[in-house]
């Protein structure tokens, strides 16, 4: 079924010029724009996708940042100026991989902690996905037993942190 178009006030700025805010409760992906000057007749439709994140991997990094961010969601095709918000952490330049991939790269944070992650396809207007990224503080490494092992490998080793938590807050765990 159809559903009633969202009649939301424009403001005349100049003579090329009119503003509008998109309604916040539009259940769309896909959804067109247009114009009266009058209020009864309309400009053609132009399209306008609503864009979402829907995942983040890694969703954690530390805290000295540098953590390569893949953000997973819908109509990223639209943008041209794509930034991830990290919070207090701070913005940094995403780039798009596909329509529904970004990737950025995590900056600094002050602290550890979880921050919210939203991203915005023109450098001004975010999304708010309640999608959030961990920071962790860098871990340290203050043993690991036993000190050596045989050639064929295959030895459990224990890796351990002399800081309380320090190896704590991660997502993907690997040994190198």
């Amino acid at each position: 079924p159809d559903m009633a178009p969202a009649i939301v006030p424009a403001s005349f700025v100049n003579d090329s010029l009119v503003l509008c805010v998109a309604p916040a409760d539009i259940d769309a992906q896909q959804a067109t724009v247009a114009l009266t000057l009058n209020g009864q007749q309309y400009t053609d439709p132009v399209r306008f996708p609503f864009f979402a994140v829907d995942s983040v991997s890694p969703n954690t990094g530390p805290s000295a940042g540098g953590t390569l961010v893949l953000i997973n969601g819908t109509a990223f095709d639209a943008g041209g100026a794509y930034r991830c918000d990290f919070g207090d952490g701070g913005v940094s330049t995403a780039t798009r991989r596909n329509d529904y991939t970004l990737a950025c790269v995590s900056p600094s944070a002050s602290s550890s902690g979880v921050r919210p992650l939203e991203v915005s396809l023109n450098a001004r207007d975010f999304t708010a996905s309640n999608i959030s990224f961990s920071y962790f503080p860098h871990p340290t490494m203050a043993s690991v037993l036993p000190t050596c092992g045989p050639v064929d490998g295959e030895t459990v080793v224990a890796v351990r942190s002399s800081a309380l938590g320090g190896l704590g807050g991660g997502s993907h765990y690997l040994c190198a």
